[in-house]
């Protein structure tokens, strides 16, 4: 059965949602607490996110026909923990890697990209994702992490499937020429 994973990662948890597609399926929910109290410092940690994603995305691949997984790519201009984000978006990426292959299979949506594709505005706020994930898609979420995740597997879905409205495909357009930049 195909499968669709979404990943936003930050500095303390990642949430991770996936779902086969198929109407009337429900999706499932992973937040890992990956937070420095709980996962240690510097390459410990590093080394601690990468064995729990790799398990992860090991039962999901013996589970599912992994289609597409869809991670949040970098805020540009981001002042705050760059570098530390950059660590957690490597040792996603190879995880993913890992278990799944360089197949194209992995794809990079600019947080922008992930607020356009879910409200049609790149400038949507958390309270507004929220909202309007349940709008769209009928999905509730208590955590913006994990709305974040759900509008990341969609367009995974959507990049297999199609999209009907014009700033979705737009947002898949992007996503495909692998630009990682504001919407």
């Amino acid at each position: 059965m195909e499968c669709y994973v979404g990943i936003d990662q930050s500095y303390s948890a990642y949430a991770i949602v996936y779902w086969t597609g198929a109407p009337g399926v429900a999706h499932q929910e992973i937040l890992q607490d990956f937070s420095p109290a709980r996962a240690d410092k510097g390459a410990r940690r590093l080394r601690f996110i990468h064995k729990a994603l790799l398990a992860t995305f090991a039962e999901l691949a013996e589970t599912y026909d992994v289609r597409r997984v869809v991670m949040e790519g970098y805020a540009p201009g981001s002042k705050f923990n760059r570098e530390t984000l950059g660590e957690l978006g490597a040792v996603t990426k190879l995880a993913v890697t890992e278990v799944f292959g360089f197949d194209g299979r992995l794809q990079i949506a600019a947080p922008t990209a992930v607020k356009k594709f879910v409200t049609g505005a790149g400038t949507a706020s958390k309270d507004v994702m929220l909202l309007s994930v349940y709008k769209k898609w009928g999905v509730e979420f208590a955590s913006h992490d994990l709305a974040d995740a759900y509008g990341l597997m969609r367009i995974g879905h959507a990049l297999e499937n199609g999209a009907q409205l014009s700033y979705e495909q737009e947002v898949l357009a992007a996503v495909r020429k692998g630009k990682n930049t504001a919407l």
